[in-house]
């Protein structure tokens, strides 16, 4: 009887264990990420912020406007939409180094990510790394695969960096 009793608790708790509680998830602001600015300094300044567009444009301070993932069709957030905003929101405030955690943390997460490659190669280039843009932009064509809007986007970006140089 007693083993009986004690199989009976055991199964009784595994399956209490088992079964999902169904929980919503936490809300999400829904955000375009972009990528903004000419330096750091106009980032922070206090003058409203320059015309964004998620189509790899320049900004209307000519700055480079990044990449922005495909919105979802639902409502939850993707794990690199949740990486971009995070890298937004720094290079916003002006934390570069911030911004480059975070991309640096999604590369080792997801090393095959192009958008993410491209984003540090953007936050490189603000700290004035520009063989180091150039280098990361490269390797994000490469992981771009056949994703033509992002390859054209990444194309872009090296043009401009290119051009920049000259």
């Amino acid at each position: 009887m007693n083993l009986r009793s004690g199989l009976l608790i055991g199964t009784l708790l595994l399956a209490a264990c088992a079964s999902p509680q169904r929980q919503s998830p936490a809300p999400v602001e829904r955000s375009q990420p972009s990528l903004t600015g000419a330096s750091a300094a106009d980032s922070i300044s206090e003058s409203p912020g320059p015309v964004r567009s998620g189509d790899g444009q320049a900004d209307s301070q000519g700055g480079f406007v990044g990449p922005t993932p495909p919105a979802p069709s639902d409502t939850r957030a993707t794990p690199t939409s949740t990486l971009m905003a995070g890298i937004n929101s720094a290079v916003d405030t002006g934390e570069l180094e911030r911004a480059a955690a975070i991309a640096e943390r999604g590369l080792r997460i997801d090393p095959r990510d192009a958008s993410i490659w491209l984003s540090l190669a953007n936050v490189r280039l603000l700290q004035n790394r520009t063989a180091e843009a150039t280098a990361l932009a490269q390797r994000a064509l490469r992981e771009a695969g056949n994703d033509i809007r992002l390859r054209r986007e990444i194309q872009d970006f090296l043009d401009r960096v290119t051009d920049d140089r000259r």
